[in-house]
């Protein structure tokens, strides 16, 4: 694990991981760590959506942290103190029962927030939250936001962010009752990952069958009938799919 104080330099392992782009703000400023934190937060599409007066106030109630695959960001019932914006990599989102079996939330893709009921109400976090692969995340602290929060024209602008979630979730709704596993399966990819030749997938069959709202036996089933229909073809973690089919999806969900 790696985690981005104050003072300390920049990993190395970040220009490796395609963050270039973010570490060039390095160079032309005089708190190199301070210019790439506001660079992520400018990148990422819910905070990015403040003006920039409003992300540089963001920043300094705000860490950057690089964690690896397995990190346990916090645990379903610890006392929140901040809530978290995702900027590289995948998180799972999921609650554990009293039987240990696990409900997966959501999958978790750069450009989201996560962890935000604990602004506003005395809860624990209500899930547990997983890095899936090596990722890039913004904390911000509960208590230096709520303090931001008393101006209204940054409660205006953080609130309008906000909206963009509840966006998702009445899609995910959308998504759950009227499409069917293979659209579903579809969708997920498209919006995901956009529309390529090819796709390498750090997600396991079980984490995208959750994604999709679905089980890894069903998930199975329809990845096998689109193999011998000649639609996908997965080799490990590289995913091929026919491209009509994919532009016919495309064209269905207006992407």
């Amino acid at each position: 694990m790696t985690c981005i104080k104050p003072g300390a330099d920049c990993p190395n392992q970040w220009r490796q991981q395609g963050h270039s782009g973010i570490i060039t703000a390095m160079s032309t400023d005089t708190n190199p760590k301070q210019a790439v934190l506001q660079a992520y937060i400018k990148s990422h599409d819910i905070l990015g959506s403040l003006s920039p007066a409003n992300q540089e106030k963001l920043a300094a109630s705000s860490k950057l942290h690089q964690w690896e695959e397995g990190r346990l960001i916090f645990s379903q019932g610890q006392e929140g103190a901040s809530f978290f914006a995702l900027c590289h990599g995948t998180v799972k989102v999921y609650r554990s029962g009293t039987d240990g079996r696990e409900a997966v939330v959501k999958i978790l893709n750069p450009g989201e927030i996560f962890g935000e009921v604990v602004l506003f109400k005395q809860f624990p976090y209500p899930a547990n939250a997983l890095c899936l692969n090596d990722v890039v995340l913004v904390e911000v602290a509960k208590a230096g936001l709520l303090a931001l929060l008393a101006d209204e024209a940054f409660r205006l602008d953080f609130i309008g962010g906000l909206m963009q979630k509840l966006q998702y979730l009445t899609g995910r709704v959308y998504m759950l009752g009227a499409l069917d596993v293979e659209e579903r399966f579809f969708q997920y990819i498209i919006s995901s990952y956009g529309i390529r030749e090819s796709y390498e997938l750090d997600l396991s069959k079980k984490d995208l069958a959750a994604a999709i709202g679905t089980v890894p036996e069903t998930l199975s089933r329809l990845l096998q009938r689109l193999k011998v229909r000649g639609t996908i073809l997965w080799e490990g973690k590289e995913l091929r799919i026919d491209s009509d089919t994919l532009r016919f999806f495309a064209d269905e969900f207006g992407q």
